[in-house]
């Protein structure tokens, strides 16, 4: 069984299948799609949200881990000493929300058009 399934990639015809094919596209799309909601989210959504709490920068956020921390931006105090970074995590977080939420909205499109096509054929 195992040699077979060695023949069956060496050969190539496993590519020959569209499903591979297109999981290849996808992943390709998927990647660049995901690229730009990030930009969309660090770039647009989250100085949105940092004006609606008062200019406030979430990647500013942050604990010092030591009383040697007494800057108030992040970078500086990463030089002064160990600093728990939370306010990198809730940008992070709030761009995971977004690029699934559009996943989502492209997924019921996706179905959508899908069902009709299907209706149209059956």
């Amino acid at each position: 069984m195992f040699k077979k399934s060695l023949a069956f990639v060496s050969d190539g015809s496993f590519l020959a299948r569209a499903s591979i094919i297109e999981l290849g596209v996808g992943l390709m799309v998927v990647y660049a799609v995901q690229e730009v909601i990030s930009k969309f989210a660090f770039g647009i959504v989250t100085p949105i949200l940092g004006a609606l709490t008062g200019g406030y920068w979430f990647g500013n956020y942050f604990f010092g881990l030591s009383g040697a921390v007494t800057a108030s931006a992040l970078e500086e105090a990463q030089k002064q000493g160990p600093v728990l970074a939370y306010g990198e995590f809730l940008t992070t977080l709030i761009n995971f929300v977004i690029v699934v939420a559009v996943a989502v909205l492209v997924l019921r499109v996706y179905n959508r058009i899908a069902g009709r096509a299907s209706e149209d054929n059956g």
